[in-house]
């Protein structure tokens, strides 16, 4: 979900993931309907864990950030 919110995976294989987790009776989101609800906060979380960490390796490194 973090990765489909950012733009690092397209909206078809996004789906792909979401259908077959939901046939897979995943228990992080409902079978039927809006999936964000039960993925927003966990997603915006890794996306701020994602980001943090590699501004840590980045110093750690010496290396300037990019995009």
């Amino acid at each position: 979900a973090a990765w489909y919110a950012c733009g690092l995976l397209g909206p078809g294989e996004w789906a792909r993931f979401l259908d077959a987790y939901r046939a897979a009776r995943g228990p992080a989101v409902p079978v039927a309907g809006d999936p964000w609800p039960a993925l927003d906060v966990p997603a915006r979380a890794l996306t701020v864990q994602t980001a943090a960490r590699m501004i840590v390796k980045s110093a750690a490194d010496g290396r300037p950030l990019d995009e």
